[in-house]
């Protein structure tokens, strides 16, 4: 749960400025890159995982990181690798939201005497505050139920690199079917929580 949150907020991070540029911005290459923000999503978790663990382990630029900061098979490969494949779901879902308010509200706050920093923080987040919060939501979920990617990066050691989706998967492998059953009655609970909370958030979304 805990590198659940991590990732969630990296991606909240990176995501909202992100879905904020290619919502307001034009540039050359744009399309190509909100092309490969829907990679980790088209692509098997395996897939994504087998990835990670290539750039971690055998790139220049990889390895560098991963001699810093020990990835492959840590904790710290789980909120990589969630990360990943979470990201994309903030930039997405956030993405809409602006793309749904008009620029013309900062124009205004702008020739009123705000910079476009203030104007992005005091007009349009809190107009996209609700659809913002319902991409986190979105992300925090896909997070807690990533298994692929997770397994790939991060390995499957008990009690170390042990998610809620690893947990059943281990206990599957010894015959322990009480305990997999459990932890999948969590993650149903998880996930019935999760889609409720985004139809209530998005349900309340007015702009």
């Amino acid at each position: 749960m805990k590198c659940a949150f991590a990732a969630t907020f990296f991606a909240a991070i990176v995501g909202v400025p992100a879905a904020y540029a290619l919502a307001r911005s034009s540039f050359r290459g744009k399309d190509l890159l909100d092309s490969l923000i829907d990679l980790p999503v088209v692509l098997p978790p395996l897939i994504s995982g087998f990835g990670l663990l290539i750039f971690f382990g055998e790139t220049p630029l990889g390895s560098a990181i991963n001699s810093v900061i020990r990835v492959v098979f840590t904790p710290v490969g789980i909120v990589v690798a969630q990360f990943f494949v979470a990201t994309p779901f903030v930039i997405r879902t956030v993405k809409a939201v602006f793309e749904s308010i008009d620029d013309k509200y900062e124009l205004v706050a702008q020739s009123l005497g705000s910079s476009k920093l203030e104007s992005f923080l005091r007009v349009t987040m809190p107009m996209a505050k609700k659809g913002i919060l319902a991409g986190v939501i979105l992300a925090w979920a896909r997070c807690v139920g990533e298994f692929g990617a997770t397994l790939m990066l991060a390995g499957a050691t008990k009690m170390r690199t042990e998610t809620l989706p690893i947990a059943v998967f281990l206990n599957i492998s010894v015959g322990n079917i009480n305990m997999a059953l459990a932890i999948a009655f969590v993650m149903l609970v998880i996930s019935i929580a999760t889609i409720t909370s985004i139809k209530i958030v998005a349900g309340r979304q007015t702009v």
